[in-house]
């Protein structure tokens, strides 16, 4: 845990210094938003509209969709979605606000990239009023977008970040990080404020680092990701894509109404391709392709994509 927690903070700003390991992304906005409470004596959350941020109660109660949220009410009271990108969020976010749980590039809505100035904004309104920006890191995280994070892209320090999925090389981990004056407050009143027994595992905490060693070892993985990102939006043009939303490794491919983005899925799967689909995104394809992946690879995906883009048009 202490190497892991070592190697995590050299790869952020300054301003984070602690790290505290769960078991999944989940867990890590689920103890993020306890934090929020109990630093701001406040209990409002704001997220925003078509965003996932996980399927336990107080992260359910703060998804962007009611889409998923059927037979399980009452959720958490004082929650409210804003439009992501809109400024109008800036006067939502009060003296009332305890968090604000926000993506660099939202996920569930297709890997829509939030504008610089906007989420910048968000940062200095949450700094002025006393709310904690709680940033969910965990797709974005380990390289996906470029940096080792995407907020490093955007040159801002959040409050809390959440981390999961590819930082657990395979293995359930997830962690939330923050500056210890924020994190202290689950040290004491009660003591041992949020516990965990298998958060953390000695097993999980080496596959995270058997990541970030590959990672390091080899740099052209995520020093060669812009120019594959520049492949995927030269080579991805048929009259059937509507649109193509994303950075880095992680695209979503927006479909015109003529070709059933399910039926695409599908017939990838047959050719030994997998994509998947997205939770608030319609006639919408994800393609997430492994930082390991040859431009050899990339091209052959992306040729055979088009392939039955184009079959399925007829």
């Amino acid at each position: 845990q202490a190497k892991l927690a070592q190697k995590t903070l050299e790869k952020l700003h300054p301003c984070m210094d602690r790290v505290y390991f769960v078991n999944s992304g989940t867990e890590a906005i689920e103890a993020s938003m306890k934090i929020a409470k109990k630093y701001t004596g406040r209990s409002q959350f704001i997220s925003f509209k078509n965003s996932y941020h996980g399927s336990t109660h107080g992260s359910l109660s703060i998804q962007g969709s009611d889409k998923y949220k059927g037979g399980y009410y009452p959720l958490l009271p004082n929650t409210m979605q804003a439009n992501f990108n809109d400024f109008a969020v800036l006067e939502q976010i009060t003296s009332k606000t305890a968090g604000v749980v926000i993506e660099c590039i939202q996920a569930g809505s297709g890997y829509i990239p939030a504008d610089p100035s906007w989420i910048k904004a968000v940062r200095a309104r949450c700094r002025e009023v006393g709310a904690l920006m709680i940033l969910d890191e965990i797709q974005t995280g380990m390289g996906r977008t470029g940096p080792w994070f995407a907020h490093l892209d955007y040159g801002f320090c959040p409050d809390i970040m959440c981390l999961a999925k590819a930082y657990g090389g395979g293995l359930p981990l997830g962690a939330f990080v923050a500056p210890e004056h924020i994190m202290k407050v689950i040290q004491a009143d009660p003591i041992l404020g949020h516990i965990t027994t298998f958060g953390g595992n000695p097993v999980s905490c080496a596959a995270s680092l058997g990541v970030f060693k590959a990672l390091e070892s080899s740099p052209e993985l995520m020093a060669e990701i812009p120019a594959k990102e520049q492949h995927i939006r030269d080579v991805l043009v048929h009259p059937s894509i509507e649109k193509i939303s994303g950075k880095g490794l992680m695209y979503c491919l927006w479909l015109k109404p003529q070709i059933d983005s399910f039926a695409v899925i599908a017939r990838l799967e047959e050719e030994g391709l997998i994509t998947n689909s997205f939770l608030f995104a319609e006639n919408a394809i994800r393609i997430t392709p492994p930082l390991t992946i040859t431009n050899e690879e990339l091209d052959k995906g992306l040729k055979l994509i088009l392939r039955v883009i184009e079959e399925l048009s007829a």
